[in-house]
């Protein structure tokens, strides 16, 4: 009886649920306004791996357009080493030098210490 992917349209609640998923705490005035919302990236290509994107217009729009302006409202291709955009997380990818890095990687080669 409706598309599914079409984003003008208000799918009826009885036919599918609200489904809560997490919740946003917001506790406290940002301490350097600029750094905590003005460089903020969201991304909606980052994506945790088993999760796949619809055939939805919008989102495509998005996936391409998004990170066209990332790139440049940001400065270059490092964004996701700002602080804020950065994960909580330590990791190892490897990832290292280029143009306007953020980070200020230890050890000689990238694929050191491995």
């Amino acid at each position: 009886p409706f598309d599914h992917l079409d984003s003008t349209k208000v799918i009826p609640e009885e036919l599918v649920p609200l489904q809560i998923v997490g919740r946003m705490v917001l506790d406290r005035w940002p301490d350097n306004f600029f750094a905590e919302t003005e460089q903020v990236a969201y991304c909606p290509a980052n994506i945790v791996p088993g999760i796949d994107f619809s055939n939805d217009p919008l989102l495509q729009g998005r996936l391409f357009s998004y990170l066209d302006t990332q790139l440049s409202r940001l400065g270059g291709p490092n964004f996701h080493q700002i602080p804020v955009n950065a994960p909580k997380c330590p990791f190892a990818n490897n990832q290292r030098d280029g143009h306007m890095q953020m980070g200020v990687p230890k050890g000689r080669v990238a694929y050191e210490p491995s």
